[in-house]
Formats: C-alpha cells, structure tokens, sequence
C-alpha cells in the first residue's frame, strides 16, 4: 500500500539564508537524538509491556495489508494463527468430574477448515467440514489471492437441530472479516454472505444476527473524525436476518462522533487505520438492564478494544446509550450479568507489567470495583495477549479460551482448574500449537443432534 500521505515540514527560513556547515551538523545532530529518542521509548515499552510492540506492529501491518499479502512459507504456521507450544499434553490435561460441568465443548480454532465439538472427556463427537474456499467458492472480497490456511472460523454458533453459524477471517488482509454463512449438520451450505464481518457475532432470541463489521474508508469525514489521514478502518454493527440478508448498519465512527463520549484527542492518537478494533457484540437481556436507566433489553453492548471502552447501543435509535471504561487494557469478550456486573478478558492486565492477562468481574459504578478475577497461579500460568473469551457455567464456574496458549478450561469461583483440554494439533517440528480463538460449552440437551454414547478417555490421551 502507498505510504500514508504525511505532510513534510517546511522551514520558512529556509529560503532567506544559503545554507552552512552548520546547518548539516545540526541536522545530524537532531537526527541522531531522534533516533535515540524513538529507540529508548521502544525500549521503555517493550520493557513495560512486550505485546505492545507487537500490537504496534500488527496494526502497521494489518494497514499494508490492505493490497500486499504477507504469506508464511508452507513450512511455517501462519503468524497469529499459531503460537509457541507451552505445554506437552494434548487433549484432555485433567477432569474434575464431581465439580465440572458436562456438556459439549464447541471450537474453532488457527488450524482452520473445520469446527469441532468435544464430549466431556475431550473426545471429538462431531465436526463440521468447513473450508473457505468451499463455502465461499467465489470470494470477491479480497484485493488478492488468499490461500485456505490463512481462512479460519473465528466466531461459531450451533443449534439444536447441528446447523452452525460460522465467521471467517484472515490473517493475510485487511479488512480481515471474510463472510459469514450457516452449514448444515454435514458441512452443507444453507447460505452464505460475502461480507467483511469479523471478530464476533451474536443471535437473539428472535433469530436477528448480530455482527460487527468493516471497510476500508478512503474518503475524509466531513463531520467528526476530521484528524484521521486516509484509509482508516471504518467499522459497523450490522443486522442480519436469520437466512443471512443484511438488515440494518450503523457506523460505529457515527455512534461515537455524535455521542458524549466522542473524545477525538484521545482516539486520534492512531494514526495507522486500527482506531476503534471492536471486537465483541452482545445482546443485553432485561435482568442487566434493570440496573441501569439508559438501558433498555435488546441493546448491544459493543466492546471497543482500542479505545479501553464499553458502548451499549440502541440500534433503533441509532445511538450510545450507555459506556463505561475500567481497569483493563486490550479488553475482550465483556458479557453483562444478571447482577448488573461485567464479566471480561482483560488481555493485558496492569498494561503489561503483571506478566499475564486475568479474567475479571467488574461493577460498572461511577467508583468502579473489581468484585473477583482469576490471574492464574505460578504452577498454572494464564497469558493470552490477544482473543479470548470466557463463558459463565450453569452452575456458577468459567469456561474461558486462552487463545495463545491454545488452551480451552474450566475454573471455580476459586480459581480451582475442573477441566481442562489442549489443542491436540502441532506444527511439524512440534513447537507450535493452534490457536484457540473460542469455545462454548453446551448443555446436552441443548444439542439432541448428537447421539450419546458412555465414553471414557483417559486424561491426557
């Protein structure tokens, strides 16, 4: 992609004087300081938080690839996608199964292709076949040509009957949201929607789709936003009807710049297009309304990872509602409580210093309290700097995906770990693991497609 168009700056004084030794020596001098300057503060950050550098990077990135892909050689597993292996086991780690939750554990992961769910013995019971390239045959989407192993299922949600709703995004291309569909049972077609949706989707009780999704603006904003250079990532809620057709979009740029929580001298401090990156949209339901007057059931509760901020969006009143901010850096996956509390991924707990991430509950006052949090323990280390999700449990525990670990487990209101499975895949010279970019756990009920059958499976088979 061109460089962004910076304006050069212009000495006025330089055309009245010729210019003198001096000069040059001055100019390298400031050079050199520049330098200097922007290394130490490189220094100071990686120190202070390594992921922030590579976060910087991803983002310069993520804006080059809007007409350059960036493909991994054939040996190597795609960045982003995979991660360091840190552990040994695959598979089922370890089953607590008087304090656990059975059910089924649905998955997508970085090794792409395919949706699975597990028993809760870690075995695979069923698995949808879901190639890009065969689910979307034609993708028009794309300035170039992006290959099945950088396509993966990033958000999935199954019904009863084992249809599923997936998401697909790239790690090779921006926008990175790559369509969404529905597939039976089997891994057939019901319909597909060429779209840039990305990170995350939801579904309410009346079939309504909820999704987030993206553009590349290249033209100004007339109104808000005026600081930005172009091409930004513009970015959008979106309804879908249950079959898949667009319903509604709204500019998330909108909602804020005519909100009270447009603060453009904050926001503008990325300039390289990733200004807001959302990342989670929910449905909130009446019992966490009921705590809040600006609410009402059927908001959105948008997450803003950029900007460390928390909307809630009336969507027929095309406006902000509601937004809260709170201890947390690179938040994801918030999801309102009947309590009126939030639960959240925070990625980069304590912005970095603590060295992992936490998994918080948070009151939402104008005072802010952090009522539990689970941060792992020296023996059981928890460190996702990116993705993640967690789910609340019928009977009180968590499920939560710690993406970069490739690790999906269930913990207690103590932090007692009750289940826990690794990805069972590794790159070829077994240092790598995928990704774990979701899982949900289902009642078995919920899914009556599945037969069930009494299974045993030793830990760590």
């Amino acid at each position: 992609m061109p460089a962004l168009d910076v304006p050069s700056r212009i000495d006025s004084q330089s055309s009245q004087r010729p210019p003198s030794a001096w000069d040059g020596v001055s100019k390298f001098l400031f050079a050199i300081g520049a330098m200097t300057l922007v290394f130490a503060a490189g220094a100071v950050l990686s120190h202070l938080n390594p992921t922030i550098a590579g976060l910087v990077r991803e983002s310069i990135e993520a804006t080059r690839l809007v007409t350059t892909p960036v493909a991994a050689p054939d040996d190597v597993p795609p960045r982003y996608q995979w991660f360091p292996a840190r552990k040994s086991e695959r598979g089922l780690v370890r089953r607590d199964a008087e304090r656990s939750f059975d059910g089924y554990t649905l998955y997508c992961s970085g090794d792409c292709g395919y949706v699975s769910m597990l028993d809760e013995h870690g075995q695979e019971v069923h698995r949808w076949n879901a190639a890009f390239s065969d689910v979307f045959p034609e993708p028009g989407l794309f300035t170039h040509p992006v290959e099945d192993r950088f396509l993966f299922v990033r958000r999935v949600h199954a019904f009863e009957n084992g249809d599923i709703v997936i998401l697909y995004e790239t790690t090779q291309h921006t926008p990175a949201g790559a369509g969404l569909a529905k597939l039976d049972r089997d891994g057939r077609v019901l319909w597909r929607h060429a779209a840039h949706v990305h990170h995350d989707f939801t579904i309410a009780e009346d079939g309504t789709i909820y999704a987030l999704t993206q553009s590349m603006r290249t033209e100004p904003f007339e109104k808000h936003w005026t600081e930005f250079r172009m091409p930004i990532i513009e970015e959008f809620v979106t309804a879908f009807s249950p079959d898949g057709r667009e319903l509604k979009t709204v500019s998330l740029f909108d909602l804020l710049g005519n909100s009270p929580y447009y603060r453009p001298e904050t926001t503008s401090s990325n300039r390289l297009g990733d200004v807001l990156h959302s990342n989670t949209v929910a449905v909130i339901d009446e019992e966490f309304a009921s705590h809040y007057d600006e609410i009402e059931p059927g908001d959105l509760l948008i997450c803003l990872r950029n900007l460390q901020l928390l909307i809630a969006v009336n969507l027929e009143r095309v406006e902000i509602v509601w937004a809260t901010g709170g201890p947390w850096r690179y938040p994801h996956d918030p999801d309102p409580l009947p309590n009126g509390n939030l639960l959240i991924f925070d990625n980069c707990y304590a912005n970095g210093v603590h060295a992992g991430s936490r998994v918080l509950e948070y009151r939402p006052t104008p005072s802010g309290e952090v009522v539990w949090q689970y941060l792992g323990t020296e023996t059981d280390p928890f460190d996702s700097v990116v993705r993640s999700v967690q789910q609340t449990l019928p009977n009180g525990n968590l499920l939560v995906t710690e993406s970069n670990g490739g690790r999906i487990f269930e913990i207690t209101r103590e932090g007692d770990i009750v289940w826990e499975y690794m990805h069972p895949v590794r790159s070829d010279d077994g240092t790598h693991i995928p990704a774990m970019f979701g899982a949900r756990r289902y009642r078995f009920e919920e899914l009556p497609f599945v037969p069930r059958a009494v299974k045993t499976a030793e830990v760590g088979e």
